[in-house]
């Protein structure tokens, strides 16, 4: 067995790297025999077998793609690789973008248990590339895997074995990192469900390194426990498989077929803290007609199944898509597609996004329900659950105030969580919009608080992007909102929140028409999100007021009271609206239901609560609170009132 420190990494001759780039791949003839088995991290990775196994046996569920920046990263560990040199070697000879490599990365980190940062296995450094930190050892063909003596670790750890052999051989040149950025690593003893974190800082590992590996040991074992982060239980229990889709079509149109699952693949792909495994893995236990989805829960490790059939009748496509459990194979959702042709399809690619998002809600909506039938637990993962199933089912503010202490306490058990951080800040932006809090220019500051605190700990969170963006709406600072906005949309064009936040950049602007353009493509993208609908029938409703187009209004006001009976907002545009169109008796009512909800409800209330200044949106909320006057509702809060009668 050879040991490769990270600052001795296996090379392979420059001339093959640059080879690379031009050459197809079977044509490089290595310089000399590489490895075949590589361990690290509590994983296996065999060249011959193109395969990666976990330490209890288990097959890590990689693409060709995602197997063969593996092994680079593994053949290379500590070494510095550009994004060039990589993309070279994954690609070789095609000119493929930039992102396609972030997506790959994201994909191992995903696969190995990894988070965002690649703080275990592959690291990020900005603006030059990319490092594989964890320690590799090469073995030979007939040596034991791992070895009897060492505890069995989750896929989700690092052992003691590879703990001592990062440590063991520190370079010459290395430098004292910072204390309070010093490195954790984790372990799991044998069969224990929860990782074992050790932390220790550079006097340490020194004195580990002069007296031995059981010093180390000896150290970690007084240290305290933490649990799994909450992104990697997520990940675990938002994990889905893809099925090859039926090809249902006569004559046969296999390529249709494949097109359909592999565009779906990549949809749900960008979605945040959920595993998918793609159709290229999930193939080799059957297709969507013949799936059965308890031995594909089984074998891949995942919790869902996506199935389909795709039907091509003359020019006319179907596309028919199933989504099911893994422990009883029931159904949690089916729909169907209906396109004028395939070029229909391509033209309307949202409609895969609109399912990509759908299944993310229907995902999510499982895996809450599930969790809020157990019974509780002081987890960090379980109170994050509980906190964003009661926003997610959001009618009163007592359920704001419970969804937020359980935040908190996630918070409490996992202080950096970046899921607890965003969830809270999305609790301060909430109140805000549901009209709740009696302070909204300190909730909107400590919601942009809390998300830029995720933020630092990982730019690319797509929850803390959206609340950010939300909370730079509510406050005025429309630049930095679609700034925020058009950040999040890179990472993922189909984003249900970003969709909506552009919306309400514009509806804050006062530029109604292109807020009302925003809304249909957010509504597109995620109809059966309830929350989603509710804030964007308000968004459009108040819109359609400012615009003089009264009956469209009401009827925005209708369906945002069927979504969501407990909102204020849908009451106020059917007061206002109707006032306008001079139906006074319904207008009147619904101003005696709003004062009946909210006593204390005055007209101007908002000026104070929203920060836009521009001109176009302050001369359409002025004609939105004439109307509000116009139905009877008070222009000054019941103090002032009180005090303008009696100076008369």
């Amino acid at each position: 067995m050879t040991t490769l420190p990270t600052d001795a990494p296996v090379k392979v001759a420059e001339t093959a790297l640059r080879t690379r780039a031009r050459a197809p791949a079977t044509a490089l003839k290595p310089a000399m025999a590489l490895p075949g088995r590589y361990a690290f991290g509590g994983f296996l990775l065999e060249r011959a077998q193109e395969r990666v196994l976990r330490s209890d046996g288990s097959p890590v569920a990689l693409t060709p793609r995602l197997f063969s920046a593996l092994l680079f990263f593994v053949e290379h560990p500590g070494e510095l690789l550009d994004k060039g040199t990589i993309m070279d070697t994954v690609w070789p000879g095609l000119v493929v973008e930039e992102n396609n490599l972030n997506q790959v990365v994201w994909g191992l980190r995903r696969a190995l248990g990894d988070d965002a940062h690649g703080s275990r296995f592959v690291e990020t450094v900005p603006r030059r590339g990319f490092r594989f930190v964890a320690a590799v050892t090469v073995l030979s063909a007939d040596e034991d895997w791992p070895p009897p003596e060492e505890p069995v670790a989750r896929k989700e750890s690092a052992s003691p074995r590879d703990l001592a052999t990062a440590v063991s051989a520190p370079s010459a040149d290395a430098v004292p990192p910072d204390p309070k950025t010093a490195p954790s690593v984790t372990s799991v003893p044998k069969g224990g469900p929860r990782a074992r974190r050790w932390s220790w800082h550079w006097p340490a590992v020194a004195m580990a390194s002069a007296a031995g590996v059981g010093t180390l040991l000896a150290l970690a074992l007084h240290s305290r426990s933490a649990p799994t982060s909450i992104d990697a239980e997520l990940a675990d229990r938002r994990s889905i498989a893809v099925m090859p889709f039926t090809d249902l079509s006569d004559p046969k149109a296999a390529h249709v077929a494949y097109a359909v699952d592999h565009e779906l693949t990549m949809d749900l792909g960008r979605l945040q803290n959920i595993r998918v495994i793609p159709r290229e893995s999930s193939a080799v236990l059957g297709t969507s007609d013949t799936l059965d989805p308890k031995r594909v829960g089984r074998e891949l490790g995942v919790q869902q199944v996506l199935a389909g059939s795709v039907r091509q009748d003359g020019d006319r496509l179907s596309v028919t898509v199933r989504l099911l459990r893994t422990d009883t194979g029931a159904l949690i959702w089916s729909d169907r597609f209906d396109y004028s042709s395939v070029a229909d399809w391509a033209a309307q690619h949202n409609i895969l996004a609109t399912v990509g998002n759908v299944l993310d809600t229907k995902v999510q909506q499982s895996v809450l329900e599930r969790a809020v039938r157990s019974p509780p637990s002081s987890a960090a993962v379980d109170h994050w659950m509980r906190g964003t199933y009661e926003m997610n089912t959001l009618t009163t503010r007592e359920q704001l105030v419970v969804a937020r202490g359980h935040f908190e306490a996630a918070l409490a058990a996992q202080p950096d969580s970046v899921p607890a951080l965003a969830g809270l800040a999305f609790t301060h932006v909430r109140e805000v919009r549901r009209r709740w809090s009696a302070d909204p220019k300190q909730s909107l500051t400590m919601a942009k608080t809390l998300a830029r605190r995720a933020l630092a700990a990982n730019p690319d969170d797509q929850m803390s992007l959206a609340v950010l963006s939300a909370a730079q709406n509510f406050s005025g600072e429309l630049d930095d909102a679609m700034t925020t906005t058009r950040r999040l949309l890179q990472l993922n064009p189909n984003h249900t929140g970003a969709n909506r936040e552009l919306a309400v950049s514009f509806y804050f602007l006062g530029r109604w028409e292109d807020a009302l353009r925003q809304v249909d493509v957010a509504e597109r993208l995620n109809p059966l999100d309830a929350a989603n609908l509710s804030s964007l029938h308000e968004t459009a409703g108040t819109a359609l007021v400012a615009l003089h187009r009264y009956d469209e209004a009401v009827e925005r006001a209708r369906r945002g009271a069927a979504t969501n009976p407990s909102s204020l907002v849908p009451l106020l545009i059917a007061a206002s609206a109707e006032a306008h169109r001079n139906n006074l008796v319904a207008a009147r009512q619904q101003a005696a239901e709003i004062l009946k909800r909210q006593p204390g409800f005055w007209t101007g209330r908002d000026r104070a609560s929203r920060g836009s200044t521009a001109p176009a949106y302050l001369a359409g909320m002025d004609h939105f609170r004439e109307g509000l006057k116009l139905a009877g509702l008070p222009a000054a809060p019941p103090s002032a009132a009180a005090s303008a009668t009696a100076s008369r």
